[in-house]
């Protein structure tokens, strides 16, 4: 006799929603009829973050539009990120969920990765809860909380997403049988922040506050892959409180060179990092050595991921600049980074050796010792994507450094 699956969908975007995705595919195919909605700005294109439409068509999952989430019977609907606001009369079923990035009552609403830094939060966490008429109102059924302190809005972003793949991991079992009991919110200590609470493409360092005020804001704005604080046009990295008091009028640019802005505040002043490392990128495709020697002096974090979600290392190894991948590794490159989708050095190392028809550089990454097993995202190898994409003569080079 046949079991009746359950109908499933997960919305959303992102490494949240790619990763609970793979995780129902891989541990409960034999129970669910599964579905994927993507947010609408989700084009199968891949950025700093793995796209959801890319990888369910990979795996052969349905992508359904919200209009048809709403006639399924006996649905469960989880939001991971999802875009849109769900209207939860609309739905034939009264399965609907949502993964909240903040402990509810607290912070509803938007920027969840800002507001708890700007004020000066020591914990934050992610809430599984139902969804309901309100926004981010629902009965809660479970939270984790975790320390956020000296973090950005971009560590904490992950951090959110991080811990609310264990959450909807931890819970997804009972979600799915239905065996879920919920606590309502309460109304004590309860916060909204509307998208108006913040204009992100106006952003301002506000100097007039204290020094430790301005390192909070700063924190909170820092998200390289949307905006880095800025000054007269500058793009800053990093901020340190100086044990000078401040003896100028509050924003005034005391002094600047190739390294750093100090600015003044009401009480100390602060030391602010010029960002170099976007222009390091932007080398590493093809420029000098000496250019790229003199610029490493300069960058905070060699292995940082730029906008576009890679590090100077990868783009070296892309491009195929042998140069370049050695003076990056001399300074520190990890030879071991991933992106989001799991995409190794080793991986970007053998595209550039096939565009350029030039193993030179995988050839020297080989030397250095790269484990060729590592696995990305989707479980494979940099022998299989040369298997699968016929190109022989990097699995050729790679097969010579296989025990």
């Amino acid at each position: 006799m046949m079991i009746k699956r359950r109908k499933v969908c997960i919305a959303g975007k992102n490494t949240i929603a790619v990763n609970a995705m793979r995780y129902v595919h891989s541990n409960f195919s034999d129970e669910v009829e599964l579905y994927i909605l993507p947010n609408k700005a989700d084009n199968g294109a891949r950025n700093w973050q793995p796209s959801l439409r890319k990888e369910a068509n990979y795996l052969g999952i349905p992508v359904v539009d919200l209009g048809d989430c709403y006639s399924m019977n006996d649905l469960l609907f989880i939001s991971l990120e999802y875009d849109r606001i769900i209207k939860p009369h609309l739905f034939c079923s009264c399965a609907l969920y949502n993964i909240h990035f903040s402990v509810l009552p607290k912070y509803k609403g938007m920027y969840t990765s800002a507001w708890p830094i700007l004020n000066g939060e020591s914990t934050s966490g992610v809430t599984l809860h139902e969804i309901d008429s309100g926004i981010d109102t629902g009965a809660i059924v479970e939270q984790l909380a975790f320390s956020i302190e000296e973090m950005s809005c971009r560590d904490l972003y992950l951090a959110y997403m991080e811990n609310a793949l264990e959450l909807f991991k931890s819970n997804f079992q009972e979600l799915l049988s239905g065996e879920v009991l919920c606590n309502s919110q309460s109304a004590e200590g309860a916060s909204y922040y509307s998208k108006a609470s913040i204009q992100f493409n106006e952003l301002r360092l506000n100097f007039n506050v204290t020094a430790f005020q301005v390192v909070q804001q700063f924190h909170a704005y820092s998200f390289r892959q949307f905006q880095l604080p800025e000054v007269e046009g500058v793009e800053f990295c990093q901020i340190r409180i100086l044990d000078a008091r401040s003896l100028h009028k509050s924003g005034t640019i005391i002094s600047r060179d190739a390294e750093c802005f100090v600015v003044s505040t009401i009480d100390f002043d602060i030391e602010l990092k010029i960002d170099y490392l976007e222009a390091l990128i932007d080398l590493c495709n093809g420029s000098s050595s000496s250019d790229i020697a003199e610029l490493l002096k300069l960058v905070t974090d060699v292995n940082e991921f730029g906008r576009q979600g890679w590090s100077p290392l990868m783009v070296a190894a892309y491009h195929n600049k042998i140069e370049a991948v050695q003076l990056l590794v001399e300074s520190g490159a990890d030879l071991y980074a991933s992106n989001c989708n799991g995409t190794t050095v080793l991986m970007y190392a053998k595209d550039g050796a096939e565009r350029a028809k030039d193993t030179s550089v995988l050839k020297w990454l080989l030397d250095s010792g790269v484990d060729t097993s590592m696995r990305d995202q989707r479980g494979k190898t940099v022998t299989e994507y040369c298997m699968e994409n016929n190109e022989t003569r990097s699995l050729h080079m790679i097969n010579m450094y296989i025990s």
